[in-house]
């Protein structure tokens, strides 16, 4: 099937072109035509942007859950339900995220995760975030101690058998962290630091072992101090780390976002939401395995403290947050959306809106309302 998506504002990593069409075969783009030169009769279909901003689908490689729906519920419907509503915040592609759990609730998860693969109706699944459960029990925030264990690669492999695990986010000053990583940088899987007491000493051993990420940087980790710059330090020094951030402004305030933004080079920063199963939930008491949680003004915590635990951040809107804070250009930023993300999970032709590319292609207006989504040239939204 051939679609022209027409009066396009053009936004893709370099590119800013507020008078374009983009013309998709099945899906595939083919062409990105300037102007109103477009081909006659050439489209099936037609989807006419009105001159709102037209970007890669986004891509979010840390969420949890939505609308009370968990990753580890271990249930095909909550997986769909959570992929459903990913398309409503202009995200085409993500990572399901497990949290520190019994093993046979991971797997379940595991199992859940590949039924859905197998059909993909909405968001399409990159591979599993395994946050936990090799985590540091004095840096837990949201995540259970009962179920914390040692450094596991049996465990990893058993997962990653049942269906493709992506990223690992672990402790890695624990004891047997830097032997997980190595094997885990041997198997292709992205080996992240999270829930972290680490110093930069450790965190540069990690490095050295294979360490690529730092989670939900800057959220339950070493801060940065002027006789030892800790985990967030490293994240802010290292050019071979790249960084995961929460722009809610609640995870991290404005000032630090802006900061990050000046001293982090663009193409190692990935936003994403860290969504809790509670996000698109109004405001009331929760509760998961056992852990009291409630949302209060919008924003999530354990219930009774301020810990906060997940978020529930719109994808779409923390784009649009980094735009008012930083007012870097969207074609900049548009990169810490998509195609950071696509190269670090190693996913061909995605994150540019470019010949050959996939059609994954999310429509928003001034606002950052997402208005229409494409998902490999198929009309979701």
């Amino acid at each position: 099937m051939n679609t022209v998506l027409k009066n396009c504002h053009l936004i893709s990593p370099g590119v800013n072109c507020r008078a374009a069409a983009i013309l998709v075969e099945d899906d595939r783009i083919v062409d990105c035509i300037t102007g109103d030169d477009l081909p006659v009769a050439w489209a099936d279909t037609t989807i006419d942007a009105a001159g709102q901003y037209v970007m890669p689908g986004f891509i979010d490689i840390h969420s949890h859950g939505a609308l009370g729906n968990h990753v580890c519920d271990g249930t095909l419907e909550a997986i769909e339900k959570i992929a459903e509503h990913k398309l409503s915040e202009g995200v085409t592609t993500f990572c399901p995220g497990t949290v520190t759990a019994p093993e046979e609730v991971l797997v379940s998860a595991m199992k859940a995760v590949e039924d859905y693969r197998g059909q993909q109706h909405y968001a399409k699944v990159a591979g599993v975030h395994l946050e936990g459960p090799f985590l540091n029990p004095d840096k837990l925030g949201g995540q259970n101690p009962r179920f914390v264990q040692p450094p596991s690669i049996e465990l990893v492999k058993k997962l990653n058998d049942l269906t493709p695990v992506k990223i690992v986010s672990l402790s890695p000053e624990l004891p047997g962290s830097n032997e997980l990583i190595r094997q885990l940088t041997e198997w292709g899987i992205i080996a992240s630091a999270a829930h972290s007491a680490a110093n930069y000493a450790e965190i540069k051993t990690a490095e050295s072992a294979g360490l690529r990420h730092l989670t939900h940087f800057c959220n339950q980790m070493t801060p940065l101090h002027h006789r030892d710059i800790g985990a967030v330090g490293a994240g802010l020094l290292e050019d071979g780390l790249k960084i995961e951030l929460i722009c809610d402004k609640i995870h991290l305030c404005p000032e630090m976002i802006r900061l990050i933004f000046n001293c982090k080079p663009l193409d190692k920063i990935m936003l994403i939401t860290d969504a809790s199963y509670l996000s698109g939930l109004p405001d009331g008491e929760y509760e998961l395995r056992g852990l009291k949680t409630e949302i209060r003004d919008g924003v999530i915590r354990l219930a009774g403290r301020d810990t906060l635990c997940g978020s529930g951040l719109r994808y779409n809107i923390g784009l649009k947050n980094v735009l008012e804070i930083t007012g870097l250009p969207l074609e900049e930023l548009v990169r810490t959306t998509s195609l950071n993300q696509a190269l670090a999970l190693q996913l061909d032709n995605v994150g540019r809106l470019e010949p050959g590319y996939l059609a994954d292609i999310v429509i928003l207006d001034s606002d950052f309302q997402v208005k229409q989504l494409l998902v490999d040239g198929i009309v979701k939204l």
